[in-house]
Parts: structure tokens; sequence; C-alpha cells
């Protein structure tokens, strides 16, 4: 299994106060187990907080993608084609004809997704799922009636 350092480090102190806690009652080892004990729960309890925090921000960042808000950390330039993408995305949502053009089998569609996935740290094949699961086609017509 893969863990982010910050989990893998967490894991680890862990695994140590486990391990430092089977000599607790030893009364040679007390007051240095006593110590170790409390700065390794200290450390794991800093760590805890650190995922949570972690995990909290990828949810916001994601929860931004769906709504199209921008990190702020962006420069011009890439709020620019966050936005564009973004509305692009939109438009082709709520306009079956659009959406035609854009089937997810071509090119531009498949480019417009992974970008999109890619500026707001989404699994592509989440969100391409998701997304293409809510869109609806219209054939476009070009307005002039065929007669028989």
């Amino acid at each position: 299994m893969s863990f982010s350092p910050i989990a893998a480090l967490l894991q680890t102190l862990q695994e140590a106060e486990q391990f430092a806690a089977g000599f607790e009652d030893d009364q040679a080892q007390q007051p240095p187990v006593t110590t170790l004990l409390a700065n390794l729960r200290a450390q794991i309890a800093v760590i805890q907080v650190a995922l949570q925090a972690e995990a909290a921000n990828r949810a916001t960042v994601a929860a931004n993608a769906v709504i199209g808000i921008a990190e702020s950390t962006d420069g011009p330039a890439k709020a620019a084609a966050r936005k564009a993408i973004h509305h692009l995305l939109q438009r082709i949502q709520r306009d079956p004809r659009l959406a035609w053009h854009f089937d997810p089998i071509t090119q531009s569609m498949e480019e417009l997704t992974a970008a999109h996935a890619l500026m707001f740290g989404l699994d592509l094949s989440a969100f391409q799922k998701e997304f293409f699961a809510s869109l609806e086609f219209e054939s476009p017509s070009c307005g002039c009636e065929v007669s028989a």
C-alpha cells in the first residue's frame, strides 16, 4: 500500500508509541519511557491534525472544481484558463446542441476534461464519468424545412 510521507510518518510514530508503551510498567525504564511516550503521543496528535487539514484541503479543491472557483495562488493566465475551461464545460452541460459537437469521443472533449481535472487535482476517469453522465445531446438543426 502506498502512503503519503506524512501518513507513513504517522504510522511509524504509532508503531514506536505502541512499542514504548510496552515498557510503561517497567520501573527501571519508567522516567525515560514516560517522557518518550508523552513526546510520541504529542507528535502523533500533531500529525493527525496535519492529515485532517490535508484531507480538508483536498476536499475544498474538489468542491471548488465543481463550482469553478480557482485557488488564490493562481497567476492571471492560469486563473483565466481555469475560468474559460469551466465556463465552456458548463455551457456544454446546459446546451444539448452544443454538447452534440463535444461528444465524449472527440479530442476537444478529451482535452477539456483532462485540463479541468489537472487544474483542480481531480481523478480524470472519475470526473469524466460523472461529467459525461450529466450531458444530454441534441442534433443541431439548420433552421430550414425540407419539402418532399
